[in-house]
């Protein structure tokens, strides 16, 4: 169980990292009533606040897209319920007309729902919970007036993430690469450390080192597509479209890079027949890999690509003394062959890290 020092120590930092998100949405929520309820008339515009404050959210990216799925989906939503409710009538039982907007509604948002509207649950959900209540509140705004309170929302919100704030496309590519070389680093610094103390890795760390690296990777390409996004929706980061292109067609390679070190981790379960100890060559090998991408990983290297480059030497001192422990292992035509097999992942994994820094 976490300490209390702790646990409030994770509070605030998740608090610091929300703090404009947290913000914004208030003031989106605010002026969103404001404009329906004292520009407009409206006498109860609970779509506009909703819909501003949940598009804008805790997260800084696809907020935009977000907002989009939004009003489409409370569109969506309210012209079943409106439907529902007028072939209904006013006597009608509440459960079933409810039962049957929701079930329209959220068959046609999946039958809608695909490519823009596909990613996440925002768009099925909201047209769901915009049908039911449509039929569920009752009160003086119309279906139109509905409708109205969805785009004021929803538009108050790509004004904030479109035009004014939006998110820059660089940093979130350069951060979530970063969490790759980081994840990469650390199973390397492990690897390494079993071969020093002449241990071997168990399943549960080898299976919890693994499932980490996929999730980085997992989040590369979230981060990949959050950003060519943002590039291409917010008008303020069109000029930083050719870069993000290119920094995303950099960082696509990390999943080559990230298969030889799996394959580290894999071989470092104790097989059956437990293999020698690893020889001092390939240790330092591992430790000059594990330098190389903690160099790639530090911030520095997602600003100045130029700091990239002090990693080959590493990258390339490992490579060299694999090569000697594949070259040894060949001529006597005896080497062990678990030691063969570290050598090679040591080659392809070097070799994928000198290419990485020569882009």
């Amino acid at each position: 169980m976490s300490s209390w020092p702790s646990a409030v120590r994770g509070a605030r930092r998740r608090v610091g990292e929300a703090s404009w998100s947290i913000v914004q949405t208030p003031v989106a929520a605010g002026l969103a009533w404001y404009i329906a309820h004292n520009l407009l008339g409206h006498h109860d515009p609970f779509f506009a606040p909703v819909a501003a404050a949940v598009a804008l959210s805790k997260v800084r990216v696809l907020r935009a897209q977000r907002a989009l799925q939004l009003i489409v989906g409370v569109v969506l939503g309210i012209g079943v319920g409106t439907a529902v409710k007028a072939v209904a009538g006013p006597d009608a039982n509440g459960a079933v007309a409810i039962a049957v907007a929701t079930l329209i509604a959220v068959a046609a948002a999946v039958s809608l729902g695909g490519g823009f509207f596909e990613q996440g649950v925002l768009f099925v959900n909201q047209s769901a919970s915009s049908a039911i209540l449509m039929i569920a509140v009752t009160g003086t705004a119309t279906g139109s007036e509905r409708f109205s309170d969805a785009l004021i929302g929803g538009g108050v919100t790509l004004v904030i993430v479109g035009v004014l704030f939006p998110a820059a496309p660089l940093p979130l590519i350069q951060h979530a690469a970063g969490q790759v070389f980081t994840a990469l680093r650390d199973t390397l610094a492990g690897l390494a450390h079993f071969a020093d103390t002449g241990t071997t890795a168990g399943p549960e760390w080898a299976l919890a080192a693994g499932q980490r690296i996929h999730d980085r990777l997992a989040g590369l390409d979230q981060a990949r597509s959050d950003a060519r996004q943002i590039a291409m929706l917010a008008p303020r980061r069109w000029p930083d479209r050719p870069r993000a292109r290119r920094l995303s067609q950099q960082t696509a390679p990390l999943h080559l890079l990230a298969a030889p070190v799996l394959g580290l981790v894999h071989a470092s379960i104790a097989p059956p027949a437990a293999p020698p100890p690893l020889d001092r060559a390939l240790r330092e090998a591992l430790h000059e890999l594990a330098s190389a991408l903690a160099i790639l990983a530090a911030p520095a290297c997602a600003t100045r690509a130029a700091d990239a480059t002090r990693a080959a030497p590493h990258a390339a001192r490992a490579r060299s003394l694999a090569s000697d422990a594949v070259q040894a292992g060949d001529a006597v035509q005896a080497g062990d062959a678990h030691s063969q097999l570290i050598a090679r992942l040591i080659q392809t994994c070097a070799d994928d890290t000198l290419r990485y820094t020569s882009t």
